[in-house]
């Protein structure tokens, strides 16, 4: 890591110690701190996949959709086993990521961009290596519907996106490779 080690924060995300910096403020414990900032990401990411789900598929599929992504044995593998709270936080941007895509590849609305740029952004901001793995499986999808739909815009609109996201997550990487 260039010399730079782990996990400070000149190198690793900070989001999610962002987010539990109120709690720890607030509680004066750490592990408490942690623990509800767990908990919100948890009940984040239910929510999140069901706003996913939602334009698909009936409510109730929609909820057990979201209730079988938090209770998904990664999820609860990072959290019990791995201790790996930016990693299991992250996982709250991947269904909004998607979904903020299939919006903005859709319709091309500001807003689904601006949802698209933000959500990446938060994602690299509280773990990258997650968020890079995202956005291959999100490429792939969106370079296939591409080719299905015979559309360039569709490309062409997620890119744009992709580009809000750097832009707005170079508060992050921007030190870190000006550095390197």
């Amino acid at each position: 890591n260039w010399g730079y080690g782990l996990p400070w924060l000149n190198f690793y995300q900070p989001g999610f110690y962002y987010l539990a910096e109120p709690a720890y403020l607030a509680l004066h414990d750490s592990t408490e701190a942690f623990l509800v900032v767990s908990v919100l990401a948890m009940a984040a990411s239910g929510v999140a996949f069901f706003w996913f789900a939602r334009p698909f598929y009936a409510p109730i599929p929609s909820a057990v959709g979201a209730l079988l992504y938090m209770a998904a044995p990664y999820h609860i593998l990072d959290l019990y086993v791995r201790g790996a709270f930016p990693e299991f936080t992250g996982f709250v941007f991947a269904p909004v990521i998607f979904g903020a895509a299939f919006l903005t590849c859709r319709f091309g609305r500001p807003r689904h961009y601006a949802g698209l740029g933000l959500s990446v952004a938060l994602f690299i901001f509280t773990h990258l290596p997650t968020a890079y793995l995202v956005m291959i499986a999100l490429t792939f999808y969106v370079l296939v519907w591409t080719a299905v739909e015979r559309d360039w815009r569709i490309v062409a609109r997620m890119a744009s996106g992709c580009a809000l996201a750097l832009l707005a997550s170079a508060i992050y990487w921007l030190p870190g490779v000006v550095e390197a």
